[in-house]
């Protein structure tokens, strides 16, 4: 829904979309800028947007402050991760019963009024549990979430992520105070049978190898060879023809596995 705010140079007319299902959760504003006057403007501005748990008044949870790029009024923002305080904006807002968002633009009075942000985005990142395993677009795994690359962990530091997976992929014998991290770099991941019968006598958790199902490959090549006897003279030719089977194979192709089509993605695990 746009909303439009009103400030002593600039007015804003803004569209609030929250990042569902994102990781971390944050809120992605589309907005744009003009002047009193109801011109579009150009350039670069220096925007400050800040997370207050109320309408009017009180300190902001927090504060981060963006150069933004506007072209014919129009720009974009991302609020998410840590703030210019290195609060995370998952943290601050998620326990609060409504939080609201400030803008002020190139160091003008805030503009009024704030707008209020929808929660959901926060709750549903918050409501993931722990064990949940995602792909991601990076190599560097968000707050909250590991990477799955077999590593060993303390049980203390995540006794939340210990409680569902335990010892499921491993726990180092020489150090009982800790458990592995699933390791899928480099793997594709295959639903569990569970009894139905398709890929039989698995334990939850366990690897497979690589392997091709049995088959045959029928290669019904023949060569003609003549009809020969042998007597005390030594061997003679025949008068007639037979057929004989040769042994024959179909050749060497392909690489170093088999694969179907793939991108190559993280993925990471909610601690």
């Amino acid at each position: 829904m746009p909303i439009k705010k009103l400030g002593s140079a600039f007015a804003l007319l803004l569209f609030f979309a929250g990042l569902a299902g994102a990781v971390p959760a944050g809120f992605n504003i589309q907005g744009r800028l003009t002047d009193m006057n109801g011109i579009n403007r150009d350039g670069t501005y220096q925007m400050t947007f800040s997370i207050f748990d109320a309408a009017t008044g009180g300190i902001a949870l927090w504060e981060q402050n963006f150069s933004l790029s506007v072209q014919n009024g129009n720009f974009q923002v991302i609020l998410q991760g840590p703030d210019k305080n290195n609060k995370p904006l998952e943290d601050t807002v998620k326990n609060l019963e409504a939080a609201y968002v400030e803008i002020m633009v190139s160091g003008e009075a805030p503009m009024v009024p704030r707008q209020p942000l929808l929660r959901s985005p926060f709750a549903s990142s918050d409501k993931i549990p722990a064990g949940t395993i995602l792909n991601y677009a990076s190599i560097t795994p968000p707050e909250g979430w590991l990477l799955c690359n077999g590593q060993s962990i303390f049980k203390d530091d995540y006794p939340e992520l210990f409680a569902v997976i335990g010892c499921t992929f491993g726990c180092p014998i020489a150090e009982p105070n800790k458990f592995n991290l699933p390791d899928l770099r480099g793997e594709f991941v295959r639903g569990f049978d569970a009894g139905r019968g398709v890929d039989n006598y698995r334990v939850f958790g366990s690897t497979q190898a690589d392997i091709f199902k049995s088959h045959t490959h029928p290669d019904n090549t023949f060569q003609e060879i003549a009809n020969t006897w042998r007597g005390g003279g030594g061997v003679s030719p025949g008068n007639g023809t037979g057929r004989s089977a040769l042994i024959a194979n179909t050749g060497i192709i392909g690489g170093v596995e088999t694969r179907p089509r793939n991108v190559a993605l993280t993925y990471i695990i909610k601690r």
